[in-house]
């Protein structure tokens, strides 16, 4: 029906949902690849080194989406997302609603705004739908050139020499966010290895954390303070 206000709602919901939004070159991001491309095997070091060159960048990226793709919160740190979660419409099942409404949870990278994103999703959900912003925050991050980070990666090192320590973009938001608006550097720290199996039950109603790294976690924790608080 032309002039159902639910049709025009899904369709513009299954186009933002479905659209492979660009993968983008965040600072944070091609830091943690070119770190982590010393310590893996080929070809994964030649993947992760290359991932944002000019020229071979465009087929690793072609050939890495078939394994970011099986990984939602790796695919996240690449690029934009948008995921629908709540639709309301009608009050009868005999009659046709005037108005729809849907809402997504769109997650931007550093150097975005929720204005600007707002603007291309436009033409995704064409001239029925109306975009309205319901809240948002700018996506941002701390300096990882810092006696801070160095401190964190000091205690890591100690209770493993092997471990590499490198900038990551969380897939999810975090308070940290509203420290960084007020200047304070904030960073976000698992201090023990935890499979991906676990690292997929964070928040979940079976959260754990592996007993054997317990121990060594709370180390690494105790180190940082002392460390930090030692220079003040």
């Amino acid at each position: 029906i032309e002039n159902n206000a639910v049709t025009h709602l899904t369709e513009a919901i299954g186009r933002l949902a479905h659209h492979p939004f660009p993968v983008e070159k965040t600072a944070v991001v091609a830091t943690f690849l070119e770190r982590l491309s010393h310590h893996l095997p080929f070809p994964k070091s030649f993947g992760a080194r290359y991932f944002f060159h000019p020229i071979l960048g465009p087929l690793v990226q072609k050939i890495a989406r078939r394994t970011l793709g099986q990984d939602k919160a790796m695919s996240a740190i690449f690029s934009h997302t948008v995921s629908p979660t709540m639709l309301q419409a009608g009050y009868k099942v005999n009659v046709i609603p005037a108005e729809a409404t849907g809402y997504i949870d769109a997650r931007i990278l550093p150097g975005e705004t929720p204005e600007g994103f707002l603007k291309k999703l436009e033409p995704l959900v064409g001239g029925q739908v109306d975009l309205e912003l319901m809240t948002s925050s700018l996506p941002n991050q701390s300096d990882y050139d810092t006696e801070f980070f160095r401190t964190i990666e000091r205690a890591i090192k100690r209770q493993d020499p092997q471990a590499v320590t490198a900038p990551m973009m969380s897939a999810g938001a975090t308070d940290s966010r509203f420290f960084r608006e007020k200047g304070v550097i904030s960073y976000g720290i698992i201090p023990f290895l935890l499979t991906p199996e676990e690292l997929e039950g964070l928040h979940g109603k079976n959260e754990r954390v592996p007993v054997g790294g317990l121990e060594k976690g709370m180390q690494i924790l105790y180190d940082i303070v002392v460390e930090t608080v030692g220079r003040k």
